[in-house]
């Protein structure tokens, strides 16, 4: 015992060096550094991608995990949404579904054929498995109705990861690109979930606020494809730009969403419409009916 109380004693008085002590210290804040700074790096790498406008193949994943998850409340910051709006490009005439008796658009073959350009953002992505991630899910926390397809991991055939890229569905024109973008925070978010749940609907501003960061793009026949909660957006790409089928446009997010307010990077997805003037596509049809032509059109 006395010898181990000496060998204690040495250790001690060893570290009181003042030498020792510095090295000691400097060991410990590189530790703390490489244990915040390493899972950012990868985001920070695709952002550097999207700002360069490289060209990424249809296959190109990002490897990388994603960034450090945190919970805390970020910094109130004001929504600086502002539709960007862009010169039509040149078209054939619209393309549109014929409606029933109650208003409500037929899906017939005729038209889907003439959606035959488009195909899915994410290559290799299956329509979900999830009925509640099929458009006209019913929405009951902002008493609306799921305009889109939702692509989330273990639902879609694929990984989905935060800041996985995201592609161009067809050729078409930027219709909107939303470059200057602030998260909602947590209070604002909720006081505009309460204004929905007030007017018993989700009106289209409040909407277009919950899909957070989003491209739009506008396709032949005056087709719209919209791209929402993504993390980053394509920084070579403005409003009224061309673009083809596979083309990058942006990453994986959560933006708009309650993890998002929160500065957390947890379930990241792609939410995707297909629109036809007024209407989306699946609009009117049962979870069964709206992803047999889903799968229809993406092939």
């Amino acid at each position: 015992m006395k010898r181990l109380n000496a060998m204690i004693e040495s250790v001690l008085d060893f570290m009181k060096n003042p030498v020792v002590a510095a090295s000691l210290s400097c060991m410990a804040l590189i530790s703390v550094l490489v244990f915040f700074i390493h899972p950012v790096y990868p985001l920070v790498a695709e952002n550097q991608q999207l700002k360069k406008g490289k060209a990424l193949s249809a296959g190109d994943i990002f490897e990388q995990e994603p960034a450090l998850q945190t919970l805390n409340n970020p910094a109130s910051s004001e929504l600086t949404y502002k539709p960007i709006a862009a010169s039509s490009p040149a078209e054939s005439a619209l393309l549109l579904p014929q409606v029933d008796e109650v208003g409500m658009p037929k899906w017939d073959q005729s038209l889907i054929d003439k959606l035959d350009f488009l195909t899915s953002p994410l290559p290799g992505a299956t329509i979900s498995t999830r009925d509640s991630q099929l458009p006209g899910a019913p929405r009951a926390y902002r008493n609306g109705t799921h305009q889109g397809l939702d692509y989330y991991d273990g639902f879609c055939g694929i990984r989905i990861r935060f800041g996985d890229p995201v592609y161009a569905a067809g050729d078409g024109v930027i219709y909107r690109i939303d470059h200057e973008y602030s998260e909602l925070d947590v209070t604002a978010r909720r006081e505009i979930l309460d204004t929905a749940h007030s007017l018993e609907d989700t009106p289209e501003d409040i909407l277009d606020k919950l899909r957070g960061r989003q491209v739009w793009i506008k396709h032949e026949y005056g087709v719209i494809t919209r791209y929402a909660h993504l993390y980053q957006v394509a920084d070579n790409l403005e409003a009224g730009d061309p673009v083809n089928t596979g083309d990058l446009i942006g990453t994986i997010g959560n933006s708009g969403t309650s993890d998002g307010a929160w500065s957390s990077t947890l379930n990241p997805h792609l939410h995707f419409e297909i629109w036809l003037g007024e209407y989306y596509l699946g609009q009117g049809l049962t979870p069964s009916e709206a992803r047999h032509l889903w799968q229809e059109v993406l092939n």
